[in-house]
């Protein structure tokens, strides 16, 4: 949750590109810190239109974001602060670590679970061959990955002398066993999130 009434998630959570469908009946699931579930159905999604087409030669993983749109305030159950993952983050030495978070279904199909791996930043220009290997766009961790993580957040932990201040800096769109990719975050990408009047 990242305003009051947007969810920012991962374009292929909400869209299915071998039928060119948005996904139907979906229902959002809001995890209370007693334990219990508040739901609530989307009033609109929404994604970039470079994502259903993709410019030639420009990789389609590059505008994997989209977002959840809800008509009722999300407010109470609280915002990410959102941040920007400037170059001079991405190429810090010793690598910087951010945790990559989703509710993942287990195997046994029954309950989803919250689940967490963190990681240090790899430097993308490393990463030739890979579906992620544009630096502009996406952010690449060595934390694992598994199955139902995609539209989660990825975010960085700035530890204070007195609070923990965390700040969303992607969204996670894929992985492996032993690396985890998102978009970042950009001012670009936030204004397609916060102030994009063309969205209804």
């Amino acid at each position: 949750i990242i305003s009051d009434h947007v969810i920012a998630t991962a374009a292929h959570c909400l869209y299915n590109v071998e039928d060119s469908q948005f996904v139907q009946n979906i229902t959002v699931n809001i995890y209370n810190s007693n334990g219990t579930i508040t739901s609530k159905t989307p009033s609109s999604l929404h994604i970039p239109v470079k994502y259903k087409t993709p410019d030639v030669g420009v990789s389609r993983d590059n505008y994997d974001y989209g977002l959840i749109y809800i008509n009722d305030s999300l407010s109470q159950f609280g915002v990410w602060n959102v941040g920007i993952a400037v170059k001079e983050f991405m190429y810090q030495t010793p690598p910087l670590s951010i945790t990559s978070s989703g509710f993942c279904q287990p195997s046994n199909y029954t309950d989803y679970t919250r689940y967490y791996s963190t990681g240090q930043v790899l430097n993308l220009d490393t990463l030739t061959g890979e579906s992620h290997n544009l630096p502009a766009f996406r952010i690449a961790t060595d934390g694992e990955s598994v199955g139902g993580k995609s539209g989660g957040v990825m975010y960085y932990d700035s530890i204070g002398s007195y609070n923990s201040y965390k700040s969303a800096i992607a969204i996670t769109t894929g992985g492996t066993s032993y690396r985890t990719w998102g978009c970042k975050l950009t001012p670009t990408l936030l204004k397609f999130y916060k102030h994009n009047t063309y969205l209804s």
